[in-house]
């Protein structure tokens, strides 16, 4: 017993240590020593740490990173008590008092009603234990919903501040669905034929029960959108009238039940190829419909639900990225103060760190669709893992230069080939990365440099 309440006292102190190493010595991920043989441990606590460096820098879809937390854990409660997250965000110290001593505590008293749920005989020792198991897992492994959620935030944070990537705008649902079309891509119908609707009701008089919108083809802010129902063996298994009903995540028993399933999980891996391959992470809102699979929109801080997934893997990509995206923000930082040199001095210190971005992105370049997850309420989700993500892109526009034997207008999506992850096997970019970068290139009329080495 006394060595787990050791145990207990000594991963509180380690993550304090760990934390405050990240936040106050501005440390950088590489150089973390504690938990060498636990990167989950690694990973989360770092992703906390993020919070306060990415603080006051801009957020893809706020004026900061800071607004975007006020916004979004307004309906997020402390376990228990009704009191939102968002009351610990409005100053950066209410936020490390609440990442530095009030999460430990919750943790702590998660663990003590776990541990009192899990026990099976009276024994004082076995309830030491089993704190100290939950604690760790708590602090240290977090699995639930919220903090997977929140890493993914902290992801696509850091990585959109990073690299600059336009790919951000896509959660924007009139790009995103703009883009889609022009992409081939089954997003949900919309008319932009209509300039204006006037709805009204049929009854009311006086002026009373009308409404004007402006179609957002023509300037507008409503997307007009035709109403689309559940496909008939999604309607099965709902309730009388549902409304439609998207997908996060499928269960694996699910895949039994459609074809579809297959056919949605080619849709994802293409669209995320072809739409936002320098996004990270991407949750898709899938619709199963009578008039067949339609896309409806795109989350790029995505939630996993109550999803399961192969978290091992997962972390394993974040671990990834806290490593690239750290190389990356050196170079961003060496590029902008050797810019401000003279121009002779800036010219030297410019194409030494071209090289250095050379020689990091041919060090493994890759791309995988991969851990697509399950859950029986939410939206089918593809997680691209893509290494070196920005240099990527620069070594299949080498590949697009290179290509002379295709014709000016792209390959279809359909012409990619893809794997699923129904079958085993990973989805993978075409044995011709050429046509990715190719058919995006034409439709977005985009230039794929990356962001570093064009600043």
């Amino acid at each position: 017993m006394l060595a787990n309440i050791l145990q207990i006292i000594g991963v509180l102190l380690q993550y304090w240590i760990c934390l405050a190493q990240f936040v106050f010595a501005k440390k950088a991920y590489s150089e973390c020593v504690l938990f060498p043989q636990d990167k989950h441990a690694r990973v989360q606590i770092f992703s906390l740490a993020l919070i306060f460096r990415l603080w006051a820098e801009p957020h893809y879809r706020s004026a900061s990173f800071q607004q975007d937390v006020l916004d979004n854990l307004k309906n997020v409660a402390v376990p228990g008590t009704g009191v939102a997250l968002s009351w610990f965000c409005h100053s950066k110290l209410t936020a490390m008092f609440f990442v530095f001593l009030l999460n430990p505590l919750i943790c702590f008293l998660g663990a003590i009603n776990q541990a009192q749920h899990s026990r099976t005989t009276d024994s004082i020792h076995e309830l030491i234990h089993l704190i100290d198991v939950h604690f760790t897992r708590n602090l240290l492994h977090p699995d639930d919903w919220f903090s997977l959620w929140r890493m993914n935030c902290r992801l696509v944070s850091y990585h959109s501040l990073v690299t600059g990537s336009t790919d951000y705008k896509m959660e924007d649902k009139w790009t995103f669905l703009v883009a889609g079309k022009a992409l081939n891509v089954p997003v949900s119908p919309y008319d932009d034929t209509t300039e204006a609707l006037v709805c009204k009701n049929k009854l009311i008089e006086g002026g009373m029960g009308i409404h004007f919108y402006r179609n957002a083809a023509f300037g507008g802010d409503w997307i007009l959108q035709e109403r689309l129902q559940n496909a008939a063996w999604l309607n099965a298994l709902l309730p009388a009238n549902a409304p439609l009903s998207t997908m996060r995540v499928i269960t694996t028993s699910s895949f039994t039940l459609s074809e579809d399933m297959d056919e949605a999980l080619q849709i994802v891996t293409r669209a995320h190829y072809a739409m936002m391959p320098e996004v990270p992470i991407v949750g898709w809102d899938v619709a199963f419909t009578t008039k067949g699979i339609f896309l409806l929109e795109v989350n790029l801080s995505c939630n996993f639900f109550r999803g399961s997934f192969d978290l091992p893997r997962y972390i394993d990509l974040i671990d990834r990225y806290w490593l690239q995206l750290e190389k990356m923000a050196r170079l961003n930082a060496d590029f902008k103060k050797n810019h401000q040199c003279k121009a002779s001095s800036s010219s030297a210190a410019s194409a030494a760190v071209h090289t250095s971005w050379d020689n990091l992105s041919l060090d493994n370049v890759t791309a995988n669709a991969s851990m697509v997850g399950s859950s029986s309420n939410g939206t089918l989700m593809t997680m691209a893992l893509m290494q070196d993500l920005l240099t990527t892109e620069t070594v299949l526009e080498g590949a697009f230069e290179r290509s002379h034997s295709d014709d000016d207008h792209g390959e279809s999506p359909d012409d990619i080939d893809h794997g699923h992850e129904g079958d085993g096997h990973t989805p993978v970019l075409p044995q011709n990365p050429a046509q990715t970068i190719k058919y995006k290139r034409h439709s977005f009329r985009r230039d794929a440099a990356p962001h570093a080495a064009s600043t």
